[in-house]
């Protein structure tokens, strides 16, 4: 322990405690990873209360707390319990649900770039809720790669360089 330089991940609570330092890098918002042929494949968007009846396909509360709250915080402001099929502990493992047929995966935006060439239809979900993503790093293990590393993520970051959604399927 106590061995992190830098890391890209989702807010930590107990950051601060554990002397990190965080920078937010992009808000990330939730999108339906939806099988091909599935019902609501043909929307432009997909209505957080079309999800009431779907079973879901999550990353587990344990690997992704911040992720998996604010999906089911999202489902509680549409006024439903989320049914809950499967929380896998790797994100990936979400579109592999999705692309047997086990249901619909809610992932960040980003995710569905593992989802290209894959039998799997990805659109956003309205009204929009988003995930943190952030790049933290050790104040006591600060040093000049580690510096020169998050400077040159922020000035891509200014630059607009970090993002690319074209290959994204929608």
């Amino acid at each position: 322990g106590g061995r992190l330089t830098v890391g890209l991940t989702r807010p930590i609570l107990s950051g601060r405690a554990l002397g990190l330092s965080a920078t937010l890098l992009r808000s990330e918002p939730l999108w339906a990873a939806l099988p091909e042929g599935h019902r609501l494949s043909s929307r432009k968007t997909v209505d957080w209360r079309n999800l009431a009846e779907e079973r879901l396909i999550i990353l587990s509360r344990r690997e992704g707390v911040g992720l998996h709250d604010e999906i089911v915080e999202a489902c509680r402001r549409a006024r439903f319990t989320p049914r809950i099929a499967h929380t896998p502990s790797v994100i990936g493992t979400v579109l592999a649900y999705v692309e047997t047929g086990a249901g619909v995966g809610i992932i960040p935006d980003s995710v569905a770039a593992l989802g290209v060439g894959r039998p799997i239809r990805f659109r956003p979900l309205v009204p929009k809720r988003s995930v943190a993503l952030v790049m933290v790093w050790s104040e006591d293990h600060d040093n000049p790669v580690t510096q020169s590393f998050r400077q040159l993520m922020s000035q891509w970051l200014t630059e607009g360089r970090l993002w690319n959604e074209s290959g994204i399927r929608r």
